[in-house]
């Protein structure tokens, strides 16, 4: 999947900048309905924040050379993934170009990406990677190639037990990661199963048929 971002339209169900929220809720407070960095604007008061879009127990395959499940492009902003196991891609997240903002990866299973984080034209605000299990493709991956990437208390294991690639841009902002070697098979699959079960599962506000 990829968002872009480019003509902001004014509407009464928007959101409001709000620095007293929490920037990083757990996966609890995701699912009631936090919106992180902002709060829901008055009744009848117009805004052009929108609010946040969620993907979340999805099992998502990035094949054919894909850059990542789900690109967060040009501009591209409050987007919350939580949950999920998210198989390939060249990256976890990448922060959306400097005006991009509000970008989650939360408690989510990525498996063999080469990079954590990366960003364009410097990066943009706001753009978590927490509480989740790493899989890294390589033994030599960096983690990320900018700094502006917050990825913390994540658990990453690479080919060699070992943190990202020597060189002044290999880690993202960030602490309390958990580095580690590789899973085996049947843990992956144990992983997966905790974020998707059950599975499957009707889509969320539709009715079961």
């Amino acid at each position: 999947m990829n968002g872009w971002m480019r003509a902001p339209y004014i509407y009464d169900a928007g959101l409001i900048d709000d620095n007293t929220s929490d920037l990083t809720p757990g996966l609890a407070a995701i699912a009631a309905g936090a919106t992180p960095g902002f709060r829901p604007a008055p009744p009848g008061t117009g805004s052009v924040i929108s609010q946040f879009r969620h993907l979340r127990h999805n099992f998502i395959v990035a094949n054919y050379n894909s850059y990542d499940t789900m690109e967060t492009d040009d501009g591209s902003s409050r987007y919350i993934l939580s949950s999920n196991y998210l198989v390939f891609g060249q990256v976890v997240v990448n922060s959306a170009m400097v005006h991009g903002n509000s970008n989650y990866n939360v408690g989510n299973l990525h498996a063999f990406p080469q990079l954590i984080g990366t960003g364009w034209g410097g990066g943009g605000a706001n753009t978590f990677v927490y509480n989740c299990t790493i899989l890294m493709r390589d033994a030599g991956d960096q983690w990320c190639n900018e700094a502006l990437t917050l990825v913390s208390n994540n658990s990453i294991h690479t080919p060699d037990g070992r943190g990202g690639a020597p060189g002044p841009k290999a880690q993202c902002s960030g602490s309390g990661n958990a580095v580690g070697g590789p899973l085996a098979d049947a843990q992956i699959t144990a992983v997966a199963t905790a974020l998707l079960a059950p599975y499957p599962r009707p889509a969320e506000g539709c009715p079961e048929q």
